[in-house]
């Protein structure tokens, strides 16, 4: 057996494991020696929107984004919305909107599939997929978020390849990290949690929605004491669900602005030469 050590790639991607193919990113070590840190505490605003998808209800999830809309405008906040691409062919006129009203749109897989056990061609082709369902209403996304899936090594070149920037995945790093160190840079921008709390907690909703709100405030906290960045992924259809969800994450944003915090769409975290894009063809070229 070699005495080699693993280089920061493969660590990162903790290859060498029976299940490396789909092993998720550790973040104890390559994270803090590729860190790109924000200055100061900074939150990046982000929300999952698949409209009924994934069993989710379509008319809360309008609801909520719509009342979501109104308040970002009213506190002149950007944020970042992880939208299915499939929804940019059934009601492209959503996606739309939320991107004229100045917010980043992000890739969340094509339809609520799971990622894991794809091969590296059927990932290529489904990038393209999501790649095209977005120009096909005038955008040209540089994130991407997969629902219930770590993105994995073959995951992630397969993304840098179609010009993705960032990858922003469930992730307790402090600052974005470098994932891929390639020319274009492919990052990882961490988020801290969710609120599917709320809806887990059924049997005792009150309780779930006091630890929900405790967590989250835990992690702004934190955040702004340490100066460092922190990310929560909120669900349209879930804030609108009980009208308590809605005010409380209203109470989060301005805790978070009270705070000193700078508060924006996930992309606004990265450095600037790390938010450009560059269009390219279909991949199926590369092979000719």
């Amino acid at each position: 057996m070699s005495d080699a050590k693993p280089s920061w790639f493969s660590r990162l991607f903790n290859r060498g494991r029976s299940d490396a193919t789909n092993a998720p990113a550790s973040t104890s070590h390559g994270a803090a020696q590729h860190e790109l840190p924000v200055s100061g505490a900074t939150v990046g605003l982000c929300f999952d929107y698949e409209r009924d998808l994934c069993f989710d209800s379509a008319e809360l999830s309008d609801t909520g984004l719509a009342h979501i809309l109104s308040v970002l405008k009213a506190r002149q906040l950007r944020a970042t919305f992880n939208c299915a691409a499939k929804l940019c062919e059934e009601v492209g006129h959503q996606i739309r909107t939320i991107a004229d009203a100045g917010h980043e749109l992000a890739v969340y897989g094509y339809a609520g599939e799971s990622w894991a056990n794809l091969d590296a061609a059927a990932i290529k082709a489904l990038v393209y997929r999501c790649r095209s369902a977005f120009s096909r209403v005038g955008l040209s996304p540089i994130g991407f978020r997969s629902k219930s899936t770590q993105c994995n090594e073959t995951i992630a070149r397969e993304l840098a390849l179609q010009r993705f920037r960032y990858n922003s995945q469930h992730d307790h790093a402090k600052h974005p990290y470098i994932l891929i160190a390639e020319d274009p840079a492919f990052v990882r921008i961490p988020v801290a949690t969710d609120d599917r709390g709320f809806v887990r907690g059924k049997n005792d909703a009150y309780q779930a929605a006091n630890e929900v709100i405790s967590k989250h405030d835990r992690y702004l906290r934190k955040a702004i004491v340490r100066k460092h960045f922190v990310s929560i992924a909120f669900h349209p259809w879930i804030l609108a669900e009980e009208p308590g969800r809605m005010s409380e994450w209203e109470n989060w944003i301005d805790t978070a602005v009270k705070g000193g915090a700078r508060v924006g769409a996930l992309e606004d975290a990265l450095p600037a030469a790390y938010r450009h894009f560059n269009p390219i063809e279909d991949p199926a070229d590369d092979d000719e």
